[in-house]
């Protein structure tokens, strides 16, 4: 069963390495077709081996990481097309979801953030916030 794990995590890696280089092609192409072929392929590799990685651990950790990641997956559908309309607004809020859930999954994991600095540095990002974009 290990073994067969181990597998899949390689053909995971590989191909998000392959969907990686692929990407970048398509940037330096400036190519539209092949960043929506590519993109969501890279990012589906790595919600892949998150998940590949949540099978045996059914912790908060794992839990939030991996919800994390498929967050991170949308946000990278959703801003594939650039501009400014409804689809950058769910980007940018499934990205912010999905790094809350990657606080929430570091806070879960042992306190490395305790509960007064995660306090302390989201009034730090809300206050810089209000003074970039007021």
């Amino acid at each position: 069963m290990e073994v067969e794990a181990g597998r899949e995590r390689l053909v995971g890696i590989s191909v998000t390495l392959v969907c990686l280089v692929g990407l970048l092609f398509a940037e330096k192409k400036n190519s539209t077709l092949l960043r929506i072929l590519f993109k969501p392929a890279a990012s589906a590799g790595f919600v892949w081996l998150g998940y590949l990685g949540n099978l045996d651990a059914a912790t908060s950790l794992s839990y939030w990481g991996f919800v994390g990641l498929v967050l991170g997956w949308v946000g990278d559908v959703c801003l594939i097309a650039g501009g400014d309309g409804l689809l950058f607004l769910l980007g940018l809020g499934s990205f912010l979801a999905g790094h809350i859930c990657y606080i929430v999954a570091f806070w879960c994991y042992g306190g490395v953030l305790s509960l007064e600095w995660t306090i302390a540095v989201g009034v730090v990002l809300v206050v810089q916030g209000i003074l970039i974009f007021r």
